[in-house]
């Protein structure tokens, strides 16, 4: 994704997620802006996290001017 693409909260979210992707457990902070894997670390493609977490709605994409 390019650099005019910033990722955001959906409205009404709680500030963490726990959730399972391929495996691999995993803890979304919307108050920091990061994705952490409880497992020490995540198996599965980041690429592939990211298109999950939006298409179901974990994140929004936001278009930046910058």
């Amino acid at each position: 994704m390019g650099e005019n693409i910033k990722y955001t909260r959906p409205n009404g979210s709680p500030n963490l997620i726990r959730l399972k992707f391929q495996g691999d457990e995993i803890l979304i902070d919307y108050d920091k802006l990061e994705v952490i894997p409880l497992g020490g670390s995540v198996k599965c493609n980041p690429d592939g996290l990211t298109k999950y977490l939006i298409d179901e709605g974990f994140f929004e994409v936001v278009k930046t001017d910058n």
